[in-house]
């Protein structure tokens, strides 16, 4: 076996091409993957007011799913986090992100997409 690097080369990733926007798969792995994410690289402290905002917005888009009849949606959802809180321990922190002191300036207000799409019903990136 030999390893080798082109650095000449362009890959294009097609952003969850594998998956159906519509999977519950996707769902599943968006929900999990977006929780090791943060948990990955937030303190404790901010890792948990996250995790309860987006608990409470997610778990209330499994109810609504559940209401329309999309149950394999609503158990996507709550399979995501039974995953990620059962690995958890096993995720390894950022810590040269968590001791790092700078400060990112957002250059505009953060917008739950759960909130947006489910609440106020935009369903396209351009009605952000």
């Amino acid at each position: 076996w030999r390893i080798g690097y082109r650095g000449d080369v362009h890959v294009f990733h097609l952003g969850g091409g594998t998956l159906a926007r519509s999977s519950p798969k996707k769902l599943y792995l968006n929900i999990r993957n977006s929780l090791t994410m943060i948990y990955k690289n937030e303190s404790s402290g901010q890792f948990r007011k996250i995790y309860r905002v987006k608990y409470f917005l997610e778990h209330l888009a499994a109810f609504q799913f559940r209401l329309k009849g999309k149950k394999e949606f609503a158990s996507a959802i709550i399979d995501g986090y039974k995953d990620f809180n059962k690995s958890k321990s096993q995720i390894k922190k950022n810590n040269s992100l968590l001791n790092w002191s700078g400060a990112i300036q957002r250059k505009s207000p953060v917008k739950l997409v759960v909130w947006q799409s489910q609440v106020m019903g935009k369903k396209k990136f351009t009605d952000f």
